[in-house]
């Protein structure tokens, strides 16, 4: 037994001091060490490459596509249907304003040998468009502008000088009615500014006249 016994001491001798000698670590520190490097290595590309990949999950999501494209496409859609609406409404503005006018030379035309009946005078023309005008749009007494001139011809010495109208929509000749006589011609002309202001528009809203205003007019010879 004396003899294992001072093997075994030898033995745990050489241990001993062989221990300070191992300059490298074992095999597998060094493939744990390598391992947590790769792994930060690929963690450190993720974070790189993390805007990439959240841009092309947004580019294949799909769920939100429509309010995308009602977003896009919406106000386009409502302001071509608020365009096509205005314009119908102009319309009927420029329509109910010509027949207004066309009775009220009428009733020039018909009126103007008795003094009982008709249009003679400047109240009487506002009242006579404005009653049926009136009903379609604001404020058409105090906005309106009109001028009936009457003469002996239409054109030459002495003839009738239409108003002219300019870029803003205004009326040379203002709140005139002069010049009706029996069996000679006269000319009836109205404009009214159109009661609608659009601030998103920088030049405004423009008629087919190129003003902010509707224009109409009424030729006609005064009956007997």
């Amino acid at each position: 037994m004396q003899p294992r016994r001072i093997l075994s001491s030898a033995a745990e001798q050489i241990n001993h001091f062989s221990q300070p000698l191992m300059i490298f670590p074992p095999i597998s520190s060094l493939m744990g060490q390598a391992a947590g490097f790769f792994t930060n290595h690929r963690a450190w590309r993720s974070a790189i490459s993390l805007p990439g990949e959240v841009l092309r999950k947004l580019l294949r999501e799909t769920r939100s596509v429509t309010a995308v494209e009602f977003g896009l496409i919406g106000p386009v859609l409502f302001l071509f249907v608020f365009a096509i609406m205005l314009t119908g409404v102009v319309q009927f503005w420029q329509l109910t304003l010509d027949d207004s006018v066309r009775n009220a030379a009428r009733a020039i035309a018909i009126g103007a040998g008795s003094s009982s009946t008709g249009i003679h005078s400047n109240s009487d023309f506002v009242n006579a468009v404005c009653g049926e005008f009136g009903q379609a749009t604001p404020k058409c007494s105090s906005k309106l502008q009109y001028a009936v001139q009457g003469a002996a011809n239409f054109t030459g010495s002495g003839g009738i000088t239409p108003a002219t109208i300019n870029s803003a929509g205004q009326l040379s000749l203002t709140a005139t009615f002069s010049g009706v006589t029996v069996s000679e011609p006269f000319l009836v002309q109205a404009v009214f500014p159109i009661p609608i202001n659009i601030p998103l528009l920088p030049i405004g809203l423009v008629t087919l006249n190129g003003t902010n205003s509707i224009i109409s007019a009424a030729a006609m010879v005064a009956e007997p």
